[in-house]
């Protein structure tokens, strides 16, 4: 997956292509998306805070193809994206294969 061009440097980033101009980024997380010439998203700012964090995990949650992604490492960050059903939109696959082993051990613990 390629990030669009314009998305400013950081973890947090759309996949090129991939937006349909949904508007669930500018309703989520206005401060923290912007459109280039063909309405397509990208990130402009990073998450600066918890709050700007919790809009940002919110457009995750809430766009229809699942164009915007997380490529970093941070347990906060992830923890979050794990609590809503998102972790699969973390380029570190290797998460989602942690989280499901550590899902089924706690389960297998509670029969």
């Amino acid at each position: 997956m390629q990030p669009h061009r314009l998305n400013v440097v950081g973890p947090f980033y759309v996949v090129d292509g991939c937006c349909t101009a949904c508007g669930v980024p500018g309703a989520e997380a206005p401060e923290l998306f912007a459109w280039d010439d063909s309405d397509h998203c990208y990130v402009r700012k990073q998450p600066a805070g918890p709050d700007e964090l919790r809009q940002m995990v919110g457009a995750i949650a809430g766009a229809e193809l699942r164009c915007i992604r997380y490529r970093g490492r941070d347990q906060h960050v992830l923890v979050a994206l794990r609590n809503i059903g998102e972790i699969d939109q973390c380029d570190h696959s290797g998460w989602t294969g942690l989280w499901r082993r550590l899902g089924a051990w706690l389960l297998a613990g509670r029969r």
